[in-house]
């Protein structure tokens, strides 16, 4: 079985200079954990994952809240929440991206998924990222095959 029978065709991408808020968006209204990074010709240059945002917002704010005298917390959290509405994508993206065709066999998509811990992988063909796929399509897969 191919990676093209179990792939999710509805691919959300963010370019590299998109913004941290730009991502949080992405996986909110799309409920997604992982989104392609891509250039403008839609190559893969990496992905934002839920642990990417984490990374860069959530740790460093919980370190402030806790760290900080009441007195200047409020101020220092503002400043983290304003920097953070500015980063940029490049910036806190897992890169390379890690990938595979949509020829792969899905085997070897697992292997992938299982070796690196990922949930989602993106999935290319030519060049460009046509779509994903992730532990559950790859189980979901198994399953239908073995009936």
């Amino acid at each position: 079985m191919k990676v093209l029978e179990l792939m999710r065709v509805h691919v959300n991408t963010i370019g590299p200079d998109a913004t941290l808020p730009d991502a949080i968006d992405i996986m909110d209204l799309y409920q997604v954990v992982t989104v392609p990074v891509v250039d403008a010709d839609g190559a893969p240059l990496g992905v934002v994952t839920e642990s990417d945002v984490e990374d860069a917002l959530l740790i460093p704010f919980e370190a402030a809240a806790s760290a900080l005298p009441s007195a200047t917390r409020e101020a220092d959290i503002s400043h983290l929440v304003e920097r953070a509405r500015t980063t940029r994508i490049a910036d806190v993206m897992s890169a390379p991206a890690v990938c595979v065709d949509e020829e792969t066999d899905v085997i070897e998509a697992a292997s992938l998924i299982l070796s690196h811990g990922f949930k989602r992988l993106p999935v290319t063909s030519g060049g460009r990222v046509i779509g994903t796929i992730g532990r559950i399509d790859i189980c979901q897969g198994v399953m239908d095959g073995a009936r």
